[in-house]
């Protein structure tokens, strides 16, 4: 048994590095995306004047998933490569580098757990400008609104028994999309009397 203090090294330890790394850019790439699919159904409901918004209010800290995720990965990459490719101690210019993305690893995490404060004032403006109304009682059932907000068109259609029993059913983009085509027969129907 060696006498010294060090940690054993494990021999896999640079396949290990590789699969962190994919998995840090895959859930970078998937809550992109997630973010990106998110604002499209948005930006659509509000170009084709639908009459239904469901605003996700978690889904804009997934706007700032990199600035947390981003210098992990430049950590753990020069952590790798000077102690296990170079096989050398990390210089002190580099230590400071570390230091310093530590620090924008914490900020990422706060803007993720309260970037939601920032963005989703904008989108409301938004939704508000293209002449939405925010839901104040709950359309939704209990467990999908407290991360989610209602927005329709016209503020009669926030005690409408079918709407809600439309989302309470079907939660989700089939729910969003039946809802929205609800409305916008009733809307009709109404039109034409």
């Amino acid at each position: 048994m060696p006498s010294n203090n060090e940690w054993p090294v494990p021999k896999n330890r640079m396949m290990l590095g590789l699969i962190t790394n994919g998995m840090i850019l895959g859930v970078g790439a998937l809550t992109h995306f997630t973010y990106k699919r998110e604002i499209e159904y948005w930006q659509t409901q509000i170009q084709e004047q639908n009459e239904l918004i469901v605003f996700s209010t978690q889904m804009n800290s997934l706007y700032f998933m990199w600035v947390g995720l981003l210098p992990i990965l430049l950590i753990l990459n020069i952590h790798l490569l000077f102690k296990d490719i170079l096989k050398c101690e990390l210089p002190r210019i580099v230590l400071k580098i570390q230091n310093a993305l530590v620090g924008i690893m914490f900020l990422g995490i706060f803007l993720i757990v309260a970037g939601n404060w920032f963005i989703n004032p904008v989108w409301e403006h938004r939704f508000r400008e293209a002449g939405f109304t925010e839901c104040e009682n709950r359309v939704l059932n209990i467990r999908k609104a407290l991360f989610n907000d209602v927005w329709v068109r016209n503020p009669d259609h926030c005690e409408d028994p079918k709407l809600r029993y439309i989302l309470h059913e079907h939660f989700g983009d089939e729910g969003f999309e039946l809802a929205s085509q609800y409305l916008s027969a009733l809307n009709k129907q109404t039109m034409d009397q």
